[in-house]
């Protein structure tokens, strides 16, 4: 009889052992889709893959572009004749409403913003 409720109780371990194994192991494919990172403690080694260079929210990228500043509300915006239109940030923009130029400056595309460093007339 000690036998068998000892077989029973070690089945038992296992069984609720692997039932609650199996929601953490979902939990940390799920996470792992969608880019949020597990604890130090739970992490693995990073399998060998081809590495990709994706922009993240709030990256800056260095641009120099050609296009025309207008003036739209409260703010200067940058439009290319592609049709993409940034806001641009800086001093002295205003002076150049209306006018083809060319930008140089830092573009954080989430925000489609360009922090304009130089800006002058395009020829």
């Amino acid at each position: 009889m000690k036998r068998w409720m000892v077989m029973v109780s070690v089945v038992m371990a296992l069984v609720i052992g692997f039932v609650f194994s199996v929601p953490m192991v979902q939990a940390a494919e799920e996470a792992k889709k969608e880019g949020v990172s597990t604890p130090p403690s739970e992490k693995q080694e990073p399998t060998p893959t081809a590495e990709k260079k994706e922009a993240t929210p709030g990256e800056v990228k260095l641009i120099s572009m050609k296009g025309k500043v207008e003036i739209g509300g409260e703010a200067i915006l940058f439009k290319m004749e592609d049709g993409k239109e940034f806001k641009l940030e800086g001093t002295g923009l205003k002076d150049f409403a209306g006018k083809q130029v060319q930008v140089a400056g830092e573009l954080d595309e989430a925000t489609k913003t360009i922090k304009v460093k130089e800006i002058k007339p395009s020829e």
